[in-house]
């Protein structure tokens, strides 16, 4: 089974600690049956969910661990077929050894919704939205 990991940091796993989905400095795919992590900086198109799906899947990707996403992205990837963990830790290697041991919890829309910063777009939650 093959994992994606949208990365913080440094590029390293060891290093980096997990991102929210649309804003990942990087992106990381770890494949289960060599146990290795594949970094590629520049080869996912992270800004655009429908695209990133589309990639994801050609590389035989079918979960995504990460901290966070918003409604629209979370609803693409399930109609892409993707699963969904929720970051437990910061680091990469911490969940994808929480996700092995089946102790990270599935992401669901109720995870989408972020109390005090409308995912980073705004200084404070209101009805008028302004950076």
């Amino acid at each position: 089974m093959k994992v994606f990991l949208p990365m913080t940091g440094t590029s390293k796993p060891e290093e980096s600690t997990v991102g929210p989905l649309i804003s990942a400095d990087f992106g990381c795919i770890y494949n289960d049956e060599d146990k290795a992590y594949m970094v590629e900086p520049h080869s996912y198109d992270i800004g655009n969910i429908g695209n990133l799906c589309v990639q994801l899947k050609a590389r035989g990707v079918k979960t995504i661990i990460t901290e966070g996403m918003p409604l629209l992205t979370y609803l693409m990837c399930m109609d892409m077929g993707l699963t969904v963990y929720k970051a437990k830790k910061a680091s990469p290697v911490e969940n994808i050894l929480l996700q092995e041991k089946d102790e990270l919890a599935i992401f669901t829309a109720k995870d989408t919704v972020v109390k005090g910063d409308c995912m980073g777009a705004c200084s404070s939650c209101s009805s008028n939205c302004a950076s």
